[in-house]
């Protein structure tokens, strides 16, 4: 009966002990898990946070200029003598036009009608050159003086375009135009210079008339 009691005690110390030891490795178990799932959370919260941020992207212009100049002075000349001076801010050269900003052009003309000359004076924010025309696409002032340096006749146009060649502006949208003897707006002018004609779309004038003996 001893024996056995001692046998019985035996087992059950071996099965604490083995329960005891099965713990001990499941504890430790859970301690590696643990900690490897913490490894875990960490490396992936240090690549959000410290994930490498996009690179800018710069825009290619696929047409540079050839060539660009600040404070620019231009002149055109014939074989007499120069026909057009043209400053500015900055003008850009490119393969299929020239761009201008803070345009300023005066240009020698000859009055046919009246054999003097004089001059013409186009200006504006902006214009680009192609071929014999300037386009003006914000805005230009056009002004002709005559052979004394007088204003003859300014207007004003939203837009328009202006051929050095024939000597002719044709504007788009409103304009409004001031000379010796009315004022006026409408929309569209065209004005040619050769044979001093203007012509307009929804003309209003209003023409200045003068008493006896004013001057």
């Amino acid at each position: 009966m001893k024996n056995y009691t001692k046998k019985k005690n035996l087992v059950l110390r071996r099965k604490e002990g083995r329960t005891n030891a099965f713990y001990g490795i499941l504890s430790r178990l859970n301690v590696i898990v643990v900690f490897f799932v913490l490894l875990l959370i960490i490396t992936f919260s240090s690549f959000w946070t410290f994930r490498p941020s996009k690179m800018p992207t710069h825009k290619v212009e696929t047409n540079p200029a050839l060539m660009e100049v600040q404070n620019f002075n231009l002149k055109e000349a014939d074989t007499t003598q120069v026909s057009m001076d043209i400053t500015g801010q900055k003008a850009m050269q490119y393969k299929d036009r020239d761009e201008f900003v803070g345009f300023n052009a005066k240009r020698k003309t000859i009055d046919d009608t009246k054999k003097d000359s004089g001059m013409e004076i186009i200006s504006g924010p902006k214009a680009t050159l192609k071929g014999d025309s300037y386009y003006f696409d914000d805005g230009v002032n056009y002004t002709k003086l005559d052979a004394l340096n007088q204003k003859d006749m300014t207007f004003y146009s939203q837009k328009g375009i202006y051929n050095s060649r024939q000597e002719i502006f044709r504007g788009k949208g409103a304009f409004h135009l001031e000379s010796n003897l009315n004022s006026s707006k409408g929309i569209d002018i065209i004005y040619n210079k050769k044979t001093n004609t203007i012509e307009a779309k929804d003309i209003t004038a209003f023409i200045s008339q003068t008493k006896d003996g004013d001057k």
